[in-house]
């Protein structure tokens, strides 16, 4: 190939510079119009509660909520700020994550390796994992206390749904491929 054909080659056509174009201008639509949403939401927030159509003892105002949330992003020695507070609540749940994750897996694995087990098992986690998570809540709280609640509450979201999808992915591996295996 020559200098000339590989320049050639180089140039994007006109086809595909347009349809860059109408990409692009539909990426910057969605986030237009994404935008627009949002704006709108803040204007019906502050502006129903103000025209007495929504109680605004229940939903207050933007603009009431943020000096409080500007006073909660300051830490005090009294109190840490709020991003402190969303570190740990982020920090629990990444841990809870990872941990449903490994032992949902493992919990998968064995209940794909031996037939019996699941059939004893799988009621009891078709009904763990239909139960509402915010019952576990008062458990968890009464078994491990106020801290640890939170790590065993981020494990209970994930661990049954974790189990039934991965079992799930095992059992919809074709039998030849595991004795290939």
């Amino acid at each position: 190939m020559s200098k000339v054909d590989a320049a050639a080659a180089a140039i994007p056509s006109p086809q595909y510079r347009q349809w860059l174009r109408r990409e692009r201008r539909g990426r910057i639509t969605v986030r237009a119009l994404q935008l627009a949403i949002l704006l709108l939401f803040l204007v019906l927030w502050e502006a129903l509660p103000k025209a007495q159509i929504v109680n605004p003892l229940l939903t207050s105002y933007p603009s009431a909520l943020w000096p409080t949330f500007l006073q909660l992003l300051k830490a005090t020695p009294q109190q840490a700020s709020i991003l402190a507070h969303t570190g740990a609540t982020v920090l629990a749940t990444v841990l809870g994550f990872t941990a449903a994750m490994v032992i949902g897996t493992a919990i998968a694995a064995a209940l794909w390796w031996w037939n019996a087990l699941y059939r004893v098992l799988d009621p009891y986690l078709v009904v763990a994992n239909a139960m509402p998570k915010t019952a576990f809540v008062p458990i968890f709280y009464i078994w491990l206390g106020a801290t640890l609640s939170i790590y065993g509450m981020s494990l209970a979201i994930s661990l049954f749904i974790t189990i039934l999808m991965i079992y799930s992915g095992f059992q919809g591996v074709d039998p030849n491929k595991v004795k290939l295996a």
